[in-house]
């Protein structure tokens, strides 16, 4: 065998059997069955592993074979271990040392392969096998077991498509920077601690324990007579609690509404948010964003980890980054992904960049200088949303060139840059659940967020009832009725945008359904369709305790629902009850008439 091989794999544990399906880049498959010294072999010929979940599960199997030779219950234990949450730091320890990535890593929480399957229109039938045999797998058993390992290798090798700049871009980090190819199996914040030389027992002791958390710091340079008072003796406030002896974790969940100029704002630790509600409005809007906030301010305010024994580090990143981007070397995004990495572990407990005051610096003061702006503003345009690291504007032509002339004094008082973009329309439910139409060079490109995210369809991470993303977004933007809409796509025969994901949940025992009156117990993970067809009753995920069931319908479903875990493509259209979703579409929209520009003077 070669050494340089890349292989995707999957192991099945079962209590007297395990096996492992190994695919290569190549297309060649690598099936082993109960043999140690072979995986060992196989092991010794492979340059790179990749799973999925495999940091917390199958590199811990692949760990307890190689060094201890185990057989097949003693494999078994194991896994009943992980999956218990029992102590396998051992295995933890060599499985940090092989030469694996894991394809679900930094990817939304609680999502799994099945989900992913059904995002991407693929059959995802489990495997009718017992995990819980205690006897030995028969070959027809073993052959059905291969297969099912098999697809879900398949599924892996597809993922990490999708995801290869994510993982191109570690390997570049580590390049970049000298580290070991072992760091390239870390996450891209715990890659930014390594990178700016964090260590976490650098922090001061009362960093360490929470004991400054709320003592933050507000720059000198704030324009505190454009801050409304309400404002300043919030956060004033927050801070003679902490002394006064408040648990942080409390405080923290705090937030001030604020009516400011003319539409009410959230102040609180995530962020400033606001927006005009259910509005639905045409005409010229500014979106006015900060160009590397965060990281600039990291730099301008010193609001750098105080775990890192070169603070300057992170500066000279930025410097390198803003070089490499001027001469449009791709290495720019290197340098970029380090840098907005920085500001989300600065909470992180387990990050060696952990400094959580610093944190609550640099989202306080972002909230008081987009304040700021946005009070400077107000006579010549009217907020229509701010969001963290921006605000959007209506404005109308004659009074563009001051708002510009007050964005310049802004950028000069606090060292920073801003970015801009013009729009043209609007539908915003709220802060997060918008579609924006904003000019481009060759013409329009629409921004979606929430309800509207997946107004292009879904993608292998969400592509759960993407008809409701569609629809509103033709609704709102290009003026297609919802029957129209629906009816558009059964001609074109796109169906994926009708299913929905239904997941059972950790807390519960099982999913059922209904049909011709008999309840059908599922699997974890079901691909489910509204259907007119009578024969067909509700889906429910069922939870049993103290011997009681209670049922719970799974949100947005339909009373009559069609199970269909087959590939997509297979579903016969003639099922699908049309109206549901013409009824479901109606109740997301927020709004059918247009603002118009004199009624964005009203304080809401």
């Amino acid at each position: 065998m070669r050494s340089d091989i890349v292989g995707f794999y999957d192991f099945e544990v079962f209590m007297c059997d395990w096996l492992v399906v190994i695919i290569t880049t190549q297309d060649e498959e690598i099936i082993i069955h109960n043999d140690p010294e072979l995986l060992k072999k196989t092991m010794n010929n492979i340059n790179c592993l990749i799973g999925f979940n495999n940091h917390n599960y199958d590199d811990l199997i692949l760990a307890g074979i190689i060094s201890r030779n185990m057989t097949p219950g003693e494999v078994y234990k194991l896994s009943q271990k992980i999956i218990n949450g029992e102590n396998t730091s051992f295995y933890k320890k060599i499985a940090n040392q092989l030469p694996t990535y894991d394809t679900k890593q930094e990817l939304p929480p609680g999502i799994s392969l099945k989900e992913i399957e059904s995002n991407m229109g693929m059959n995802i039938i489990e495997t009718p096998i017992s995990f819980n045999l205690d006897r030995s797998l028969t070959d027809t058993e073993l052959m059905e077991v291969i297969k099912y390992c098999r697809h879900d290798v398949e599924t892996t090798k597809k993922v990490f498509k999708y995801r290869k700049d994510y993982f191109e871009s570690k390997i570049d980090i580590c390049k970049e920077f000298n580290l070991s190819k072992l760091d390239s199996k870390k996450t891209r914040a715990n890659l930014a601690a390594k990178v700016l030389q964090c260590n976490k027992s650098k922090l001061p002791t009362q960093a360490r324990l929470n004991k400054d958390r709320m003592l933050f710091t507000i720059t000198d340079k704030l324009r505190k007579e454009n801050i409304p008072q309400p404002i300043l003796d919030f956060y004033d406030d927050i801070q003679k609690r902490f002394l006064a002896g408040e648990d942080f974790k409390e405080l923290e969940k705090e937030s001030l509404i604020y009516n400011l100029c003319g539409v009410d704002h959230t102040y609180a630790f995530g962020g400033l948010h606001a927006a005009r509600p259910n509005l639905f409005y045409e005409g010229n809007m500014l979106m006015v964003d900060v160009g590397s906030y965060y990281p600039s301010m990291i730099i301008n305010f010193n609001f750098m980890s105080r775990a890192s024994e070169h603070p300057e580090l992170y500066k000279n990143l930025y410097d390198t980054r803003m070089e490499y981007k001027r001469n449009k070397d791709p290495k720019q995004q290197i340098y970029k992904i380090l840098l907005n990495s920085t500001f989300g572990a600065l909470k992180s407990e387990f990050n060696d960049l952990y400094d959580p005051v610093m944190s609550n610096n640099i989202c306080i003061n972002g909230q008081l200088l987009l304040t700021d702006l946005i009070v400077s503003l107000k006579d010549y345009s009217k907020i229509i949303q701010s969001n963290t690291d921006g605000i959007l504007l209506a404005y109308d032509d004659n009074d563009l060139p001051k708002i510009i002339e007050l964005c310049k004094e802004w950028e000069n008082n606090y060292g920073l840059n801003l970015d801009y973009d013009y729009a043209v329309k609007i539908a915003q439910r709220d802060v997060n659940n918008y579609i924006l139409k904003v000019k481009t060079k060759d013409g329009y490109k629409l921004k979606g967020k929430g309800l509207f995210a997946n107004h292009n369809g879904g993608n292998f991470e969400k592509n759960n009832l993407t008809i409701i993303d569609m629809a509103l977004k033709a609704y709102y933007m290009d003026d297609i009725p919802v029957d129209r809409f629906i009816l558009s796509l059964i001609k074109e025969n796109n169906l994926m945008p009708f299913q929905q994901v239904a997941k059972m949940g950790g807390t519960f025992h099982h999913v059922e359904t209904v049909i011709n009156g008999e309840a059908i117990e599922l699997q974890k993970v079901n691909r489910i369709f509204a259907t007119w067809k009578k024969e067909y009753g509700s889906i429910y995920k069922v939870k049993i305790k103290d011997e009681v069931e209670t049922r719970s319908k799974i949100p947005n479903s339909a009373d009559r629902v069609y199970i269909h875990n087959e590939e997509i493509e297979k579903l016969d259209k003639s099922i699908l009850d049309l109206d549901y979703y013409r009824k479901l579409i109606e109740k997301n929209k927020f709004t059918d008439r247009k603002v118009v520009s004199w009624e964005l003077d009203q304080n809401i």
